[in-house]
């Protein structure tokens, strides 16, 4: 008897579009999604509930908050983009689903991402020497949209749609995963979680640690003198990632709290009530000090 593929994706974006393009062809493969980003926070041990303690403590978030047009968020827009949107009870549901010995396994990744990387890293410890096969689009570039400056390479399948057949041509080009690179992989995430930094990141070697400092640089790269949006500050900051092929940020969350960390070191300053109302509040580098006082008296 054939054994059911399940697909195994590592966002949500990728889980939804795959779950699009198989039933646009009539397929009823299964599709299950890792929530949780463990290209962020600490991964040693692999305690679901102290990472989501992590980052409420070490990027000071619980939630994005309301908004003037939007006062009574749900749990799902409070947490969106959230690495650990998932409760406990689904991040269990996964594992035991992902790991299913009755099924053919399909891993979907792009080794531009660190949290496809990461997470197939951790599906490898768990699952042992069990088979596997692998789906990798890293040199797949994005579908072209109109305002597309110059082809730039998919971070998600998101962005080879609405083309649902490049999603299946892909699928045609799983292959079983080399033993070889198991090794690398496994070896590699075993010297990552002793190491246990607060981000993981794609680097000359593939996937490294990181500080928390690591998108700083970029983010005050695109502040000005002038106030900008943090959601422009941090858009401009996801943009470049993408079109530069430079270190990806993995979040809004991230970059907004990096801002928040900033503000707070006194390299920015805020106008605003909470920088992740991030399109009703605004950003800007310190204007000239005169005889040791800032010009701009009562800022946060």
């Amino acid at each position: 008897m054939t054994a059911a593929t399940l697909h195994v994706a590592f966002c949500r974006g990728d889980s939804q579009t795959l779950t699009e393009a198989l039933e646009a062809c009539g397929r009823s493969d299964a599709v299950v999604c890792h929530d949780d980003d463990l290209s962020i926070g600490p991964i040693e041990p692999p305690d679901y509930l102290r990472r989501i303690n992590w980052i409420a403590e070490a990027l000071d978030f619980e939630g994005w908050p309301p908004t003037p047009d939007e006062p009574l968020p749900s749990r799902e827009d409070r947490f969106h983009y959230h690495p650990w949107y998932a409760r406990p009870a689904d991040e269990t549901a996964f594992w035991t689903a992902a790991l299913d010995p009755a099924n053919r396994i399909v891993l979907w990744l792009t080794r531009r991402s660190p949290r496809n990387v990461a997470g197939v890293m951790e599906w490898l410890r768990r699952a042992g020497e069990r088979p596997c096969e692998i789906v990798d689009f890293t040199e797949v570039l994005a579908t072209p949209q109109p305002r597309d400056r110059k082809p730039y390479h998919a971070l998600g399948l998101t962005a080879l749609m609405p083309e649902e057949f490049r999603v299946l041509e892909l699928l045609a080009e799983a292959k079983p995963l080399a033993d070889e690179l198991r090794h690398c992989w496994t070896t590699r995430w075993a010297q990552l979680r002793a190491e246990n930094a607060p981000f993981r990141i794609i680097g000359p070697e593939g996937l490294q640690s990181a500080p928390i400092t690591t998108f700083d640089a970029g983010l005050l790269a695109q502040c000005k003198p002038a106030w900008r949006k943090v959601a422009r500050v941090v858009g401009g900051c996801l943009l470049e990632g993408v079109e530069e092929e430079a270190v990806h940020p993995p979040n809004e969350m991230v970059l907004a709290a990096r801002l928040h960390a900033l503000v707070k070191a006194g390299q920015l300053e805020m106008l605003g009530e909470d920088v992740f109302a991030m399109r009703f509040c605004d950003i800007r580098l310190p204007p000239p000090r005169v005889h040791g006082r800032s010009s701009s008296p009562g800022l946060v």
